[in-house]
């Protein structure tokens, strides 16, 4: 945890930023509509934790720990496409209920 944290978190500041800065955005999310207990839900959970990862390891100019930050870019790649996948699944899903 740790090790870890110090690639998620800004250590000299607060141990448990990434949390806030996550619960923030998913804040955001749910403004418009967005509940965080629905797949997708989960899939902008990760995706938002990977961009708060992203933006404390530039804005810390230390080297990571653990994974790259180009490793932390695919990964939140992967979620936009999870998002992607599960938005037309319900879409699909709602179009095929209808007919």
């Amino acid at each position: 945890m740790v090790s870890k944290g110090a690639d998620y978190d800004k250590v000299d500041v607060d141990r448990l930023s990434s949390f806030k800065e996550v619960a923030a955005i998913l804040n955001v999310l749910q403004s418009e509509g967005r509940q965080d207990h629905t797949p997708i839900g989960v899939a902008e959970t990760l995706f938002a934790l990977k961009l708060v990862r992203n933006a404390n390891l530039k804005n810390s100019g230390k080297p990571p720990n653990n994974e790259s930050r180009m490793d932390t870019v695919d990964d939140a790649h992967n979620y936009l496409d999870l998002i992607t996948a599960l938005e037309v699944e319900g879409l699909s899903e709602d179009i095929g209920g209808l007919q």
